[in-house]
């Protein structure tokens, strides 16, 4: 429901932008940390009832718990209203496309289409994988033309990649802006 009013708007707001760009600006206005950023603002985490302690909830509980809500909307009280709900509580204060279109949302994917781009071979490798106490790590190495240029660790090999990429980027990052 959320992306499909999102997509509606950005198609109307900005009808010569093409198939691309139109899906890389909803994605960066529906992204996991927005969603977040929304269920915290709107405090809707308070009206979960659980037996879970909330410390466990995990990070993303509060984009999950909006995304319910707007569902919630739309069952109960159908497409119209809760259209209208998104304009006005969604996209008029927190949609603002002149900014969202310099957010970069995953350098992964900038460092990958550049390399791309250049005809570089690149590769995300597990350098390690330790834990400290009952928390496991893993250490990402990038490689660009079979040179290290930058290493990630984090929780997840997921985020551990989008470090390396992020650290890659800033180290990359006049090469690839004047590819742009």
């Amino acid at each position: 429901m959320l992306g499909s009013v999102i997509a509606a708007h950005l198609y109307n707001e900005v009808p010569t932008g093409d198939e691309g760009y139109l899906t890389k600006m909803r994605s960066k206005i529906v992204s996991r940390e927005h969603l977040n950023e929304l269920g915290r603002d709107f405090n809707l985490i308070q009206f979960i009832d659980s037996k879970v302690n909330p410390q466990h909830f995990g990070e993303n509980i509060h984009g999950n718990i909006f995304e319910a809500f707007i569902g919630a909307i739309y069952l109960d009280r159908g497409f119209n209203y809760c259209e209208k709900f998104i304009y006005d509580k969604v996209i008029e204060p927190y949609v603002d496309i002149p900014k969202l279109e310099g957010k970069v949302i995953s350098y992964k994917s900038l460092v990958i289409e550049w390399c791309q781009k250049e005809k570089k071979q690149f590769a995300f490798d597990v350098f390690d994988d330790t834990g400290i106490e009952d928390q496991k790590y893993f250490g990402v190495k990038l490689v660009i033309d079979q040179k290290i240029i930058a290493k990630g660790r984090a929780t997840s090999k997921k985020k551990a990649e989008e470090k390396a990429a992020k650290r890659a980027y800033f180290a990359l990052q006049e090469k690839i802006d004047k590819k742009s």
